[in-house]
């Protein structure tokens, strides 16, 4: 869970998460599909190669896992971050969007905050942890986002604070700021299986 600094995209996709929120109709094409959305959220990523399916060779299995399921994780993370937002009065409450991606390995991140976006974009990759802690994926997100900052500094401490202890996750501690611990909070059990998750073999 690594921040990043965004060039700007001007981007303005009120509705699109919930376009692909929803099931694609009986007779589409999975691989159409999924080419489209990989194409939609590269466009909301710092780098279009963010982007990529780590196993290469599995190519054509990931596209057509991801065009017939892509509205199942997006529909769980957004009920995820619905949760959260609620813990923010309506004024203070940031405007903010979530897909799930497979990012690239080399990026070495688990999700990431582009807060230059309108609305704010979270990109998460579940494959990379259990289940049970795709929340705290989506906690550490968000708190770049209502932090309004890339890096792990005290706004950031305060938002992921504020956020853990509405969720009755541990808070990070208090020497988090000065030994590199706030890079990792809350702490994700990973999964182990998470090459095959992409190929819809990891249930």
């Amino acid at each position: 869970m690594e921040p990043v600094n965004p060039q700007p995209h001007h981007l303005s996709y009120p509705e699109l998460a919930y376009a692909w929120q929803s099931p694609p109709a009986l007779d589409a094409d999975p691989v159409i599909r999924a080419s489209q959305y990989l194409r939609v959220v590269r466009q909301l990523a710092p780098q279009f190669d963010w982007i990529a399916p780590a196993a290469e060779d599995q190519h054509l299995a990931v596209l057509t896992w991801v065009g017939g399921h892509i509205h199942h994780l997006n529909r769980q993370l957004a009920v995820i971050l619905a949760d959260l937002l609620g813990c923010f009065q309506p004024h203070a409450r940031p405007t903010v969007q979530v897909f799930a991606a497979p990012i690239a390995a080399k990026v070495g991140l688990d999700g990431f905050c582009n807060f230059h976006t309108q609305p704010i974009t979270l990109v998460i990759d579940p494959s990379r942890v259990v289940r049970a802690d795709w929340s705290h994926l989506v906690v550490h997100e968000l708190a770049h986002a209502v932090a309004r900052t890339g890096g792990h500094d005290d706004r950031f401490y305060q938002a992921l604070s504020y956020l853990c202890l509405a969720q009755d996750l541990p808070p990070p501690p208090p020497n988090s700021l000065d030994n590199g611990l706030l890079r990792y909070w809350p702490p994700c059990r990973l999964f182990s299986r998470a090459e095959r998750f992409w190929r819809g073999e990891a249930a």
